[in-house]
């Protein structure tokens, strides 16, 4: 029976790549069971391209793939945007300042394309912020490309912005969620959700917190991606398994959510599989291969 989709896109983190960050063999094999079914393969990630190379390299992935939570999608061949959405200055000017007074590590990723760098750190005077630590050593060992600028001055503006991301504890990614999401309604995205990976089981993990461009959500990024590659919309089928993977699961012909995921991403998809740990990409693969899904 001759699969249902013309192309696959799944989330890295918690998804395709373990709490580790590495892909299982599994894994890997189903993505080449896809493609010599003629079964595209693509990523949907929130992270920027730098933190990437690795399973690209892994997957072989020749064809664009969506980064930075859907802001960018780039050329996995080359490794170089092909397409962006970009966060107005005043904006990230106007979330700074609703982030004062909240005990939180803030970052500007950029377009390092343009840049030469993929984020800007936004240190006040004195040390610095220890999630933000923790956060760039998880970077580090995720991807030794990554580069930082840190200012004292605000957000360097000469250079064209992707997104704003705040860490800290969930109390104060909480309380700043909710105050952005009234203040930024219509102009910007919002979402939240724990960073878990990297954090030793058991132990409480960071909580991230980023604004997008409108629009700059993983399925608008998905069906420009298609548009790209020819892809009816409607033969599109995404894996996730968090908050920032909603649209593409509820926009996509057919959305699967990973075992681990919370209730309110499964409530959201139309399939639910094995967890990470169990090759949970493998098991939808193989059964979108087999007509089963």
């Amino acid at each position: 029976m001759a699969p249902k989709y013309d192309l696959i896109a799944i989330d890295l983190d918690g998804t395709l790549v373990g709490r580790h960050g590495a892909v299982s063999q599994e894994n890997l094999d189903a993505i080449q069971r896809a493609r010599h079914a003629g079964v595209g393969v693509t990523i949907c990630t929130g992270r920027v391209l730098a933190e990437c190379h690795a399973v690209l390299d892994a997957m072989e992935q020749l064809d664009p793939v969506v980064v930075s939570g859907g802001a960018q999608i780039a050329c996995g061949r080359e490794r170089r945007t092909l397409d962006r959405l970009e966060l107005d200055a005043m904006l990230i000017d106007r979330i700074a300042e609703l982030s004062r007074g909240h005990d939180l590590a803030m970052l500007v990723q950029k377009d390092r394309d343009h840049s030469g760098f993929d984020y800007v750190v936004l240190q006040e005077d004195g040390e610095m912020h220890p999630v933000l630590e923790l956060w760039m050593d998880r970077q580090s060992r995720k991807a030794a490309g990554v580069e930082f600028r840190v200012s004292r001055e605000g957000p360097l503006h000469d250079y064209p912005s992707v997104r704003a991301v705040a860490s800290g504890d969930a109390g104060e990614i909480a309380r700043l969620s909710e105050l952005l999401s009234r203040e930024l309604a219509g102009v910007a995205m919002v979402h939240a959700f724990p960073l878990s990976t990297y954090v030793a089981e058991g132990s409480e993990p960071p909580h991230v917190l980023e604004v997008f461009p409108v629009n700059a959500d993983k399925w608008s990024a998905l069906q420009r991606l298609a548009d790209r590659l020819g892809v009816s919309h409607d033969r599109i089928a995404a894996i996730g398994d968090q908050a920032n993977d909603l649209h593409m699961l509820e926009g996509a012909a057919l959305g699967v959510a990973m075992g681990e995921a919370p209730d309110f991403v499964k409530a959201a998809a139309d399939r639910i599989s094995e967890t990470c740990p169990n090759h949970g990409v493998a098991m939808a693969i193989d059964r979108i291969l087999s007509g089963e899904w």
